[in-house]
Parts: C-alpha cells; structure tokens; sequence
C-alpha cells in the first residue's frame, strides 16, 4: 500500500459477536498493514449512530447480516440509502438464507454473501472499492 492510498474504512454489523470477530479475522493482514480499519456494530441502531458520528462519516462499506433483533439488515440498507443518498455507503448483506438475496437488492443492498463467508470471494469485492475511497 502506498503512502497515499487511505484505507477502507469498514462498519462491521452483527448482533452475534463471533460473526464480527470472523470479520476482524478475515482482514487481520490488511488490518494491520492499514490497508482496512474496521469498526462494529451489535445492531442496526448503533451503525446508524455510528454513521452519524465524526468517526463514521469515513465508512464507505458497510457488512450487515440480515436477521438482527430490532432493526433487520433489509431496514438498516433502506435507512441508510434514505440518510446518505450521495454518495451513499456500500452495502452488502450476509445471511444464510440464500433465497433472500433478491429480497437484498430490492432494499438496495450493492452486494450479497451467504454464509458460511467466502473469505476470498469478500477480500476481493471489499477490494474493489480501493479507488473509490
């Protein structure tokens, strides 16, 4: 990574704490090289707190799962697309229901990972936002 290049700044969003540690650890590497900095989330709320937060305004991904008490991913992606409509953050929903993946995008999710991750296939698509941060 060069001097230049800022990391991509992720929020991480799961109300099962070993989902966001299997997170942290997918990008352990690139976390330390400053290639990504990864903040959490228990639930949808405290993301969109998070958002609004000095802190937040870097996020340019956002990791949800879908299925979370009180806010779902599906209301999380809509309440952020609504609140940050230029340049919004990317969202990808993760969910071990693959038959929800439509569901995903009509909300306006930008990507879909069913679980278990594919840690590979996830660097590469978080990757891809390089240029854009």
């Amino acid at each position: 990574m060069s001097e230049a290049t800022k990391p991509i700044h992720i929020l991480a969003v799961d109300d099962e704490p070993d989902a966001l540690d299997l997170i942290r650890h997918i990008f352990r590497r690139e976390t330390r090289r400053g290639e990504v900095k990864i903040a959490c989330s228990e639930n949808g709320q405290h993301a969109l707190n998070f958002l609004q937060s000095q802190e937040g305004t870097d996020v340019v991904l956002i990791l949800s799962d879908i299925n979370m008490p009180g806010m779902s991913g599906l209301e999380l992606v809509r309440k952020i697309k609504e609140q940050w409509p230029e340049p919004p953050p990317s969202v990808f929903i993760i969910s071990a229901y693959n038959e929800r993946e439509d569901e995903a995008h009509q909300a306006g999710a930008d990507g879909f990972f069913p679980k278990p991750l594919d840690m590979s296939a996830l660097k590469a698509r978080v990757f891809e936002f390089r240029g854009d941060s």
